[in-house]
């Protein structure tokens, strides 16, 4: 199982939680691997608000394995809210809200939105950071209830030598698909990320993960495995922040006995049909290009340009496709 779109939903879901959790392990390495003292505070709030123009070569939802071969634009918006209370300084407890939304010209089949809730506590033992964390997603395609996305975790992360950083998780995640239940599934999950800083403060980032997903009908059930490399460079224009960040995915699918078929519904919804055949097994191998400038104009705004070019073979003819994604969008934070 798996879930793309143009905004891909489990896509959206999985990566907005990966990119969101390398965030904070670049920040927590750095500031880790830091000799500055800074003033304790014991609660801290911040917020983002986000709007951006979006263009996709091929609109779809991968975890349907379904896409329309059409291109569309699309606006996209997003607002977000973190607490983070640090008792002492080896507690850390952060809470936060966010709700994205993306609305098609031409395609409001595929209008998303998401609603993500997360929690997170940390202790800082003398040996390695120690957390436990949990993320609540639904999500709507077309003003209807499509996803329920919950995952649970712990994870384990320290420095290593003076410039290093590393971070291991082991996760489960539930899905339930409000009108394709065949579709629901149960998975345990690991990941490991490395970090090297740079003396200046470019950083790379080098992860790997593991996944085995047991889905109520077999089809769908999958092992996968994948790998994933950015490198992120600071510059500087016009006396302001510019951040250059270049990246890179790959994830190997083995699915289950059975294949799928994706076609829509009649009445012309994007929600595929479940066709369950004795012979073959469907493997999926997926790329993903990714790069990215952030500036920050002042010192609430930062203008963000990016694009990703997505190759996704599969053996089965739906899930076999090329996409492309570009977007320009401003973001205010406090």
């Amino acid at each position: 199982m798996s879930l793309k779109t143009p905004i891909p939903l489990l896509s959206v879901l999985s990566v907005s939680i990966a990119l969101s959790l390398i965030g904070k392990i670049a920040m927590a390495s750095q500031s880790d691997n830091s000799t500055e003292t800074v003033e304790h505070k014991m609660i801290i709030v911040n917020g983002e608000a986000y709007i951006g123009a979006h263009h996709d070569s091929n609109v779809n939802i991968s975890e349907l394995d379904t896409n329309t071969d059409t291109s569309d634009s699309a606006i996209k918006g997003n607002a977000k809210l973190k607490v983070a209370l640090t008792p002492t300084d080896k507690w850390q407890i952060t809470a936060s809200a966010q709700h994205s939304e993306t609305r098609y010209n031409e395609l409001p089949d595929f209008d998303l939105a998401i609603t993500t809730l997360s929690g997170e506590a940390s202790y800082q033992s003398p040996w390695a950071k120690i957390g436990v964390h949990h993320y609540y997603a639904n999500a709507d395609l077309n003003n209807n209830a499509f996803l329920t996305y919950q995952q649970s975790g712990i994870s384990l992360a320290n420095s290593a030598y003076i410039q290093g950083y590393w971070r291991l998780s082991v996760d489960t995640i539930d899905k339930s698909f409000e009108s394709v239940p065949e579709r629901d599934a149960e998975a345990l999950s690991s990941r490991f990320d490395g970090f090297w800083f740079f003396k200046n403060q470019s950083f790379i980032q080098l992860g790997a993960k593991y996944q085995h997903e047991d889905a109520l009908a077999q089809a769908f059930d999958y092992t996968s495995h994948g790998i994933d490399a950015s490198y992120t460079y600071p510059a500087n224009l016009w006396g302001k922040a510019l951040d250059i960040k270049l990246g890179y995915e790959m994830e190997s699918r083995h699915y289950g006995k059975g294949s799928q078929s994706s076609e829509p519904a009649a009445s012309g919804a994007p929600f595929s049909e479940f066709e369950q055949q004795e012979d073959g097994r469907r493997e999926d191998n997926r790329h993903v290009f990714k790069a990215s400038i952030e500036y920050a104009a002042m010192e609430n705004v930062d203008f963000i340009v990016s694009t990703q070019y997505k190759d996704y073979g599969s053996t089965l003819v739906s899930a076999d496709y090329q996409e492309t994604l570009a977007e320009l969008g401003v973001r205010f934070h406090f």
